[in-house]
């Protein structure tokens, strides 16, 4: 089974909104898919307040990175979000970049079958 991304938004009438992916890794190489914030990310765009990165069950490998690219691939996360622990959640603060269009969650490294990842973006209007 492919691997797959479900995506949430939460807050969305606030001056914040939290948009949560929970990635799942393809069921034999554990590859995860990018995607797509469009449609969840604010149009005319807004502010990345910070990021949580956080290993489920079952973990994946260690190592993992996450990026939030932008149109012109660039990592709005700065890099912070390479080589990730499978067992401890990380918190990226303060960085807010403003991301005038939706940006693509990318998870890579990852090669364990089902494995579990949930990246929570909070986002300033």
């Amino acid at each position: 089974m492919a691997g797959n991304v479900q995506i949430t938004l939460g807050n969305s009438e606030k001056n914040y909104f939290v948009i949560t992916c929970t990635a799942t890794g393809d069921s034999v190489g554990g590859s995860m898919p990018g995607a797509s914030l469009a449609g969840y990310w604010p149009e005319g765009g807004a502010y990345l307040y910070q990021v949580e990165i956080a290993p489920g069950f079952p973990a994946p490998t260690g190592g993992f990175s996450v990026a939030l690219t932008d149109v012109l691939g660039y990592d709005a996360l700065q890099g912070h979000g390479a080589n990730q622990k499978n067992t401890d959640p990380h918190l990226i603060k303060g960085n807010n970049t403003f991301l005038d269009a939706a940006p693509t969650l990318n998870i890579s490294g990852n090669s364990m079958a089902s494995a579990q990842i949930t990246v929570k973006l909070v986002g300033v209007r």
